[in-house]
């Protein structure tokens, strides 16, 4: 985000921007601080002995399809009014993403149901920055993932639903949770079986592990960059923010969000040719709200 917004700038300049932006962009020109080189996982970590607890989680609904051919990722944005949506949000009991969580775990239960009546978890992996509760200007990676999943049998009321997907999001983001997942992330790359690996054993190992054993835990992963700062100065030439995340074997459909000018868009990039679920996504999105949307695509593969 922070090179985008460096990319964005640079490029501003050189067409003639010239007000000032302040201290909000890294410029080329300044030295790296060494706070934005720093491992926050081993500042923050408070142990790095940790013994797995919980139950042990079971593999989620998978989605399946046809590749697109000629092969290429398609991707559809959706386009609404941020403060709108937000109010609309909060006035179920619920955040933007618990809102947006619910709307697309009820799409896929609802695609997946006339296809396919076993019940099986659905589950939605969302990406926690670890910045609000440990404070960092790190440049690496500084996150945690939630697996928000529900068990879908036909009876769950969209109601239901907020309620079950916002009580897991605050629990599964609150500090103490997130402090645990610090430690066990620390935990792994600490340990001496683990550094004693060579590489060229560790990453064949790290490459089955994710896709055996993290890609099958999650349905989908759903990433919300939140509402994206930008200097005043620079405001005018920017519209919105587009976040394509990308999708994998077992993950073939993923969403990215971001807001930016008051701008919420909403990305789907999908690497098969159903798209019914996204379709359902945005139908149920503005049944919901009663907000405009404001739908178009890069046009590979066939179009929403």
């Amino acid at each position: 985000m922070e090179f985008l917004k460096t990319l964005v700038y640079q490029y501003l300049m050189l067409r003639g921007m010239e007000d000032p932006v302040g201290n909000d962009i890294l410029v080329p020109e300044d030295p790296p601080r060494p706070e934005e080189m720093e491992d926050s996982f081993e500042r923050f970590a408070t142990s790095r002995n940790i013994k797995r607890t919980g139950p042990r989680l079971k593999p989620s609904y998978q989605i399946k399809g046809v590749p697109i051919e000629p092969p290429g990722i398609n991707v559809i944005h959706g386009v609404m009014d941020a403060g709108k949506v937000n109010a609309f949000a909060k006035a179920q009991g619920t955040s933007l993403t618990g809102f947006l969580l619910s709307v697309l775990i009820q799409a896929i239960h609802d695609e997946k149901k006339a296809g396919d009546r076993r019940e099986e978890r659905i589950a939605i992996a969302v990406p926690v920055s670890l910045r609000r509760h440990f404070p960092s200007t790190t440049l690496r990676n500084f996150f945690y993932v939630a697996n928000i999943d529900v068990s879908m049998d036909g009876y769950v009321t969209f109601d239901d639903l907020i309620k079950d997907v916002s009580a897991q999001l605050a629990d599964k983001t609150d500090k103490e949770n997130l402090q645990a997942g610090i430690n066990r992330f620390v935990s792994l790359q600490t340990n001496p079986l683990t550094r004693a690996v060579p590489v060229m054993l560790k990453y064949p190992v790290m490459r089955f592990g994710f896709n055996q054993l993290g890609e099958r835990l999650k349905t989908m992963t759903l990433s919300n960059l939140g509402n994206i700062k930008l200097p005043e100065a620079m405001k005018p030439y920017v519209d919105r923010m587009e976040v394509v995340l990308y999708p994998t074997r077992k993950s073939p459909i993923n969403c990215g969000i971001g807001t930016l000018n008051d701008r919420l868009t909403i990305t789907f990039s999908r690497s098969i040719m159903a798209q019914e679920i996204i379709r359902t996504f945005f139908m149920l999105l503005k049944e919901k709200t009663g907000q405009d949307i404001t739908v178009y695509s890069n046009d590979w593969g066939d179009g929403i």
